[in-house]
């Protein structure tokens, strides 16, 4: 009985740890996933400033819809399903082998945030020529594009809402270079008691 009782429990770790096993490469899958996205996003923005001659608007109020960067560089985009995070539970749908694809819904669906200060007038105010990420002094040092449930980010806006760090805890950004990286929140600033400071040098056009 004692054998028995012991090989139960050698069974049951075993399960434990393949299941965790399971659980952590998906994750890894669709944290890799979602880097790719954002590789994919990036390429059509630049797409985007070739053909135009700069970067896409951040946003254009109009009416009865808004318009934001990823309806302008939709059409460069090769697969609709880059807009789609899949560790968004959002868009977990879009995932399963027998889902159909909604191209309109998963453009207008905001998994991914712009910088809120890749802005016409960032980029004048800094002495760039042209809104173009070719004029960004440092940019493997400047913020792009990121995990967001909003079109575009500021980084107070994206500290509030837990929803943005969907990859254990961490959120996958990719900077003007073009670099991708998974990071915590502490990576952009420190905590001085509850308050967290953030090092806008990472956000503003410079």
């Amino acid at each position: 009985m004692k054998n028995i009782c012991e090989l139960g429990i050698v069974i049951l770790l075993c399960s434990a740890m393949f299941l965790l096993t399971g659980l952590v490469s998906k994750e890894t899958a669709r944290r890799n996933q979602c880097q790719a996205n954002l590789r994919e996003l990036y390429r059509a923005e630049q797409q985007y400033e070739a053909t135009y001659g700069s970067l896409p608007p951040l946003y254009i109020a109009k009416r009865p819809q808004w318009l934001f960067w990823h309806h302008f560089v939709s059409p460069m985009v090769r697969d609709v399903r880059s807009f789609a995070c899949p560790s968004d539970p959002r868009m977990s749908y879009l995932f399963e082998k027998s889902s159909p694809l909604f191209g309109g819904i998963v453009a207008l669906t905001a998994c991914y945030g712009m910088n809120r200060f890749m802005l016409p007038a960032g980029a004048k105010k800094a002495g760039a020529p042209e809104f173009k990420l070719k004029y960004l002094k440092n940019p493997s040092h400047t913020v792009f594009l990121m995990d967001s449930v909003r079109p575009f980010v500021t980084p107070d806006l994206l500290w509030k809402d837990k929803r943005n760090f969907r990859h254990d805890g961490k959120a996958n950004y990719i900077f003007a270079d073009g670099s991708v990286k998974h990071l915590h929140q502490n990576f952009f600033g420190k905590f001085e008691g509850k308050k967290f400071i953030t090092d806008f040098t990472r956000w503003h056009w410079r």
